[in-house]
This record gives structure tokens, C-alpha cells and sequence, in this order.
């Protein structure tokens, strides 16, 4: 942790729906309002700089490694079994 000389304080005016949702998050995180605006400025920062994909992986178009028409309806039926 740096020390309290670095740190910067900061006022912000929130609407009372984000209001509302900083105070859910807090809740159900456990945490401060404070820690729960920092987590979510590291996130958006390091979105910015290309550490975190943009789309959630099981959003992205599925690409078949192995050419063909795919399974069978019998195949189909026997999957997760």
C-alpha cells in the first residue's frame, strides 16, 4: 500500500440509481464504497490497455478446428451423457 501522502481524495455527486447500485455492490461484496470505485477504476483502466478482453470468451462466434458438417442428431443425443 502507498502511503497516505499519495493517496488523493476525490467527491463525486452520484445519481441516486448509482447510488443505489454502490451501495448494493458494497453490500453484497463486503466491501467499502470506496474499495468497491477503486476495483472498478482498475478494471476500466486495464481495459483500456488491453489486459482484459472486451467480450466475455463464451459470446465469441464458435470456429470448428475440424472441418465437416458436425454431429450426427444420434451423436447429439449421447452428448453430456
Amino acid at each position: 500500500m502507498k502511503s497516505n501522502s499519495a493517496l488523493k481524495n476525490v467527491i463525486v455527486k452520484l445519481t441516486p440509481e448509482a447510488n443505489r447500485d454502490l451501495s448494493n455492490l458494497s453490500r453484497d461484496l463486503g466491501w467499502s464504497s470506496s474499495r468497491v470505485i477503486r476495483g472498478a477504476l482498475r478494471l476500466l483502466a486495464e481495459s483500456r490497455r488491453g489486459n482484459v478482453t472486451p467480450r466475455a470468451k463464451g459470446l465469441r462466434k464458435f470456429e470448428p478446428k475440424v472441418p465437416g458438417p458436425g454431429p450426427t442428431a444420434k451423436q447429439r443425443e449421447k452428448f453430456g451423457q
